[in-house]
């Protein structure tokens, strides 16, 4: 799997899970994001890198604590657009499948009113 473009920066990643949202939560939970900021017009993009199975359910709980980014080879980036492709993966959305990749996602500040607790 690869990040082809963050803001028009190129990564070449390998990597397990790309994650790119603009809240820190999704899927029951999961604080995969946790530096996402709902009302900074940016994404919040989170990859872990590739891994063995046995690895990745052993740092696994640490998603729920938030603690993952602390990983040496875990990357996050903010970008207000985010390109990812790959040969023979879907796409997903809070876990649903939405599609094949590539995937092109680019905010639109303002398209959507959030409420966001003070900071």
């Amino acid at each position: 799997m690869r990040a082809d473009g963050v803001d028009g920066e190129r990564h070449e990643l390998e990597a397990t899970l790309i994650a790119v949202g603009s809240t820190t939560t999704y899927g029951g939970g999961m604080r995969i994001c946790p530096h996402a900021v709902p009302d900074d017009g940016r994404f919040a993009v989170t990859v872990v890198p590739a891994v063995g199975r046995a690895r990745l359910l052993r740092v696994f709980p640490r998603v729920y604590r938030r603690t993952h980014t602390d990983l040496p080879r875990v990357r996050t980036f903010t970008a207000r657009r985010v390109r990812v492709r790959t040969p023979a993966m879907r796409a997903y959305a809070d876990g649903e499948p939405v599609g094949a990749l590539p995937l092109e996602a680019e905010t639109v500040p303002g398209a959507v009113r959030v409420l966001v607790p003070p900071r």
